[in-house]
């Protein structure tokens, strides 16, 4: 990109609108370099810069980062997406309880980001998750446990006075209250982000009734904003299962079958499906490209 700079105030030929297109294709290792051009440049690129932030479990800087933003009113209103990666290590319990602990901790920060309207909610598959059987029970609650933490915390039901985020897991870590403090902001009592888009990757093909019926789920599914839901469901499979067991055997866990079953009642529940625009369904070992589901059964407008 050459650009002639006789003053910064004149040097750049180009309407600020066709800047911010150019810049939303760049990536952000370029957006960043652009303030090195000049000051112009750095405040036109600043909001692409910022519109996405990724948050991971694992990465000792996401919490930090997050924190930073958060505290900044010049970054904090240009996040439009939030991506919150759970890489957890399980097996045979976390090998970065203190990684996930400040992950934890920062969760309820995201409450802070009123404008964003895309939340994508990714986990790492199971197959990079554990290595034995007997692992997958408490691999998939630890699943569901974040779900619904993130959800407490996007829903607006957070804890105004004492500012804690609940983690149910806390006792078995050391901590006898079984909660977990958070950074100290001005008010934790912010409203619900009015979500435009919701991505769940990975999502356990376990039908959790503790987490869709609790109140922080329903209040996200009921949520009139969302016109975009995207599942992916990672379907859980018996390692020691042979190629050559009996027919009829299935390498997939019981709960499976209930957790599709149960799909017009939870996820895809008439409060969420009658506001789609977008709808997107995938699950690769049980549905493949062509889902084997009566989607009539599914109340979409």
């Amino acid at each position: 990109m050459s650009l002639i700079l006789r003053k910064e105030t004149n040097g750049l030929h180009l309407p600020p609108e066709v800047w911010y297109r150019i810049c939303s294709f760049l990536p952000k290792s370029d957006l960043i370099s652009l303030r090195l051009v000049c000051s112009k440049l750095g405040s036109i690129a600043l909001p692409e810069c910022y519109k996405t932030i990724y948050i991971e479990v694992h990465r000792e800087s996401s919490p930090r980062r997050l924190c930073e933003i958060a505290k900044s009113r010049k970054l904090l209103h240009h996040v439009r997406e939030l991506i919150l990666y759970d890489n957890a290590d399980y097996s045979k319990g976390f090998k970065k309880e203190h990684s996930r602990q400040s992950f934890l901790n920062t969760v309820p920060l995201i409450r802070f980001f009123s404008r964003s309207i895309s939340l994508r909610i990714r986990s790492r598959t199971y197959s990079q998750m554990y290595r034995h059987n007997h692992d997958n029970y408490l691999a998939m609650q630890h699943r569901h446990a974040m779900l619904d933490t993130i959800f407490h915390w996007v829903a607006g039901m957070g804890n105004k006075d004492n500012r804690e985020v609940i983690d149910s897991d806390a006792e078995l870590h050391g901590q006898s209250d079984g909660k977990s403090s958070v950074p100290d902001l001005t008010d934790f009592s912010q409203p619900a982000k009015p979500l435009q888009q919701l991505i769940v990757t990975n999502l356990p093909d376990h039908h959790d009734a503790k987490l869709i019926t609790s109140e922080d789920f329903l209040k996200i599914t009921s949520m009139a904003s969302i016109t975009d839901l995207r599942l992916h469901v990672e379907a859980r499979r018996d390692l020691h299962h042979s190629v050559r067991a009996p027919e009829g055997t299935s390498p997939f866990s019981p709960g499976k079958y209930l957790f599709f079953d149960k799909l017009p009642i939870s996820w895809l529940a008439p409060e969420i499906t009658k506001n789609l625009q977008i709808l997107t369904l995938h699950c690769k070992d049980y549905w493949g490209w062509c889902p084997k589901m009566d989607i009539r059964v599914v109340e979409l407008l």
